[in-house]
């Protein structure tokens, strides 16, 4: 009696997505020179842009603000304050936030490019999905601020949460704002979502299955 065994080969568009995504990232994530300072410019503009208004009852303000904790520097201040509560001397209770743009804008952003571009989809889908993933990041920024600015403003007036909400909106700020998970798992589920289609699923397993089938037999050990 023979037995044959075949043993499953590596897709081949693995290898080259795997290598794609690796130089794309390392280049989008290396300090080059004035690259933080540069986005950190955006980011504040960008903040600035659609949470600051004149004719809102709250103050946003951003502006930068280069602090080194430990092995961790943040380069941006957030400052809320509620209009309202300017007296006659022109003072007014804020509060600030510390903000790191490149862990809060720029990584999610890089992954994000990088996992598109490395894709084995064609070119056009690709081009397609990095606009829709560029926006969905830079959403996430804008959802990620506010909930800065939701948790801080029950303080400040601007908002009356119950103990329930005030303990919600603190989760929310801590996740999104201190903690890094998220810069990595949101552009996960957004190359995922912008980039893949249902039936891609079945076209890679072809692709894998006709691989496997082309590859040369297993020996076989007779018995």
């Amino acid at each position: 009696m023979s037995k044959t065994k075949t043993r499953p080969s590596t897709p081949n568009w693995l290898p080259r997505s795997l290598v794609l995504f690796a130089v794309i990232f390392g280049v989008l994530v290396f300090p080059w020179p004035g690259l933080d300072d540069a986005y950190g410019a955006y980011f504040r503009a960008f903040g600035s842009f659609f949470l600051s208004r004149d004719d809102s009852p709250r103050i946003v303000r951003f502006e930068r603000n280069v602090v080194t904790h430990d092995f961790t520097t943040v380069d941006t201040r957030m400052t809320l304050a509620n209009r309202a509560s300017i007296d006659a001397q022109g003072r007014i209770p804020v509060v600030q936030t510390s903000l790191n743009a490149r862990s809060i804008g720029w990584m999610p952003t890089a992954l994000t490019v990088a996992l598109i571009a490395a894709s084995p989809v064609p070119w056009k889908r690709r081009l397609i999905a990095l606009a829709a993933g560029l926006v969905a990041v830079h959403l996430l920024i804008l959802a990620s601020l506010q909930t800065a600015l939701w948790s801080e403003s029950s303080g400040l007036g601007l908002l009356h949460l119950s103990p329930a909400w005030q303990s919600t909106a603190d989760a929310l700020k801590y996740t999104c704002l201190d903690q890094m998970g998220i810069s990595f798992t949101a552009p996960v589920l957004i190359w995922l979502l912008v980039t893949f289609r249902v039936e891609d699923a079945s076209r890679f397993s072809s692709a894998s299955g006709a691989q496997n089938r082309r590859s040369p037999r297993a020996r076989r050990n007779d018995s």
